[in-house]
């Protein structure tokens, strides 16, 4: 083990060395929240680390003009829920005999071994974020007895107990709105420094409950297969909505956008996703609204604004409908 920070240095041809889980996650219940600078000629951004009850995270937060790579090295037997939000990787673990390949707004749960990986990071728009939380098997498997079980968690759990690396899914998972609020919400915790490492441990059980109900529901109803074509251009229109949070459009405009029919659009995000196409938009404007109000920098009209409602009301209704409070309610 090494004592310093997860990251050591930062090479020019844009290969970043780690060595993590300086203190054993373990013993350590100490809580700790660093943010290291991440600058090299072709590469800026930030790498946060957090220790906090059990769970070790890492931010990733980069800017960078073409791909970039990671090695990491710890000799710590871990269970990872390694979520990529923006950008791609293709992780190459030496414990696994596959790689883990996640596009944006997509995750995967990971067993290894040992931590020994090699990461090939590709942005998109210049830009990567991912979030890796990490625990000891043993907590990991004290969750999955909670709930219900599936093939995928069954094998899973088998495989961590015989002490052989694994992927929980085949392939990476669709991160839904309600996993990307949570994950905002560890990222950007604003929560009191007394209450802050509980506050960062509930969202770190919350994501975790939402991925396993995920991975359990989709199972007992699989996703049906669709051509790589037209899971791109479905894949668009989940982009174009996520950055266009103040736009309102019908089905025919995003259907424009994708190159393709409504009928298509529409049976294909849900299959895709697990969602109907505004039902996402829609939490995603509830979520970012949400977001804004606890600012408290903004008003509430402003929030509606942001948001794309003509009418203020209107947008009250519809925060009323997802968070069974009023805007004015939530601030208060």
């Amino acid at each position: 083990m090494h004592e310093e920070g997860f990251m050591d240095t930062v090479r020019k041809n844009l290969t970043l060395d780690r060595q993590y889980f300086g203190n054993d996650i373990t013993t350590s219940n100490r809580f700790r929240d660093t943010i290291s600078p991440v600058l090299s000629d072709n590469v800026q951004g930030s790498f946060r680390e957090i220790y906090v009850n059990g769970f070790y995270l890492g931010h990733n937060d980069i800017r960078v003009g073409k791909k970039a790579k990671t090695h990491t090295q710890s000799s710590q037997e871990t269970v990872e829920l390694i979520c990529c939000m923006e950008g791609a990787c293709l992780q190459m673990k030496s414990t696994l005999a596959t790689p883990v390949h996640l596009i944006a707004n997509s995750y995967n749960v990971i067993y290894s071994k040992k931590n020994n990986a090699e990461t090939d990071w590709y942005p998109t728009n210049g830009r990567v974020s991912a979030l890796q939380i990490h625990m000891v098997p043993q907590l990991f498997l004290e969750y999955l007895t909670l709930g219900d079980k599936s093939r995928n968690t069954v094998r899973f759990e088998k495989n961590i107990k015989a002490g052989k690396s694994c992927q929980l899914c085949s392939e990476g998972m669709p991160l839904s709105p309600y996993m990307q609020f949570a994950i905002d919400q560890i990222i950007n915790a604003d929560a009191s420094k007394v209450f802050k490492p509980l506050y960062i441990e509930s969202k770190i059980l919350e994501l975790l409950a939402l991925q396993l109900k995920q991975i359990v529901a989709l199972e007992k109803k699989p996703i049906p297969t669709l051509k790589p074509e037209n899971i791109k251009k479905i894949a668009r229109v989940k982009a174009f909505m996520e950055q266009n949070l103040h736009k309102t459009m019908t089905l025919a405009d995003l259907s424009k956008i994708a190159g393709t029919n409504d009928y298509a659009l529409k049976k294909g995000f849900k299959s895709l996703y697990g969602t109907p196409v505004f039902a996402y938009w829609n939490t995603l404007k509830m979520n970012m609204a949400k977001k804004l109000l606890l600012q408290k920098t903004v008003s509430i009209g402003e929030v509606s604004d942001k948001l794309g409602y003509k009418n203020q009301r209107h947008f009250s209704s519809a925060f009323k409908k997802q968070f069974g409070l009023t805007p004015r309610q939530f601030q208060t």
